[in-house]
């Protein structure tokens, strides 16, 4: 009956290395596929990147481009001369006061009048 204990202890042991070995071969395998989605990742990170900085690159040069030639329009514009004729919708539409003619003492008529009227 020892003896039968002892096979079955000596089995036991061998298929718990066993299972050990298939734990650690697993762990092993789980660690380098991990490894290995690590390096993809930080490829794909890496590519998009690139590929980001060529579109902000782009942007960039798009902008400057934009900028150069808002730049030359507003040279152009300060070296034309500002002549040009007042198109009748820009005009005001309110009817000049009427101006009044100045007395030789440099009153007003109006004004005039009422001083002498109060004297």
């Amino acid at each position: 009956m020892e003896k039968g204990q002892e096979e079955m202890k000596g089995l036991i042991d061998e298929v718990k290395g066993e299972v050990q070995r298939k734990i650690d071969e697993v762990e092993e395998k789980v660690q380098m596929k991990i490894e290995d989605l690590k390096s993809e990742v930080k490829g794909q990170i890496k590519e998009v990147e690139h590929k980001v900085q060529g579109k902000i690159e782009e942007v960039e040069n798009k902008v400057q481009g934009k900028n150069g030639n808002i730049e030359r329009r507003l040279s152009e514009l300060e070296d034309r001369p500002f002549s040009f004729s007042a198109s009748p919708q820009f005009m005001s539409s309110r009817p000049n006061p009427r101006v009044k003619p100045l007395t030789f003492d440099g009153q007003h008529h109006g004004q005039s009048l009422r001083l002498s009227l109060t004297l």
